[in-house]
C-alpha cells in the first residue's frame, strides 16, 4: 500500500512526523507492514496533476496490479456547501477516468463534518 501526499515543500517535516506517529507506529505495533509514504513535490500547490501523473506512472510500472485511489469527500450539513469543498476530488476522479485504464479505480470516502 502506498500513501501519496502532495507537498509544496513548506511542511514536509510535519507530514513525516505525523505519518510516523499515526500510521507507521500503530501498524508496526500490530505486527503489520506499514504503507509507504510518497511525497509528491508541487511548488505551485497544484494537487490534481501530480497525483494523476503518479497514478499513471504507478500503473505503467505495475501492469499486473489494480490501483485504487481513495478520494476523501467532505460531507457538509447543507447541500449547497458541497460545491465549496469537493471540486479537487471530482477533478481528480474525472482525470483518472479520462487518462486512466481498466486497472485504475477511484473510491469516494465520505468524511462528515457535522453530526446532523
Amino acid at each position: 500500500m502506498i500513501i501519496a501526499h502532495v507537498e509544496d515543500g513548506e511542511r514536509e517535516c510535519t507530514i513525516n512526523e505525523d505519518f510516523h506517529q499515526y500510521i507507521d507506529a500503530p501498524f508496526r505495533t500490530a505486527g503489520l507492514t506499514p504503507p509507504r509514504l510518497t511525497i509528491l513535490p508541487s511548488p505551485y500547490r497544484f494537487v490534481v496533476v501530480p497525483l494523476v501523473q503518479f497514478v499513471l506512472d504507478l500503473s505503467a510500472k505495475n501492469p499486473e496490479r489494480r490501483i485504487v485511489v481513495v478520494i476523501p469527500e467532505l460531507v457538509e450539513k447543507r447541500w449547497y456547501e458541497y460545491f465549496l469543498h469537493n471540486q479537487r476530488g471530482r477533478m481528480l476522479e474525472l482525470l483518472l477516468l479520462a487518462h486512466g485504464n481498466k486497472r485504475v479505480f477511484s473510491l469516494s470516502a465520505p468524511y462528515y463534518l457535522s453530526e446532523n
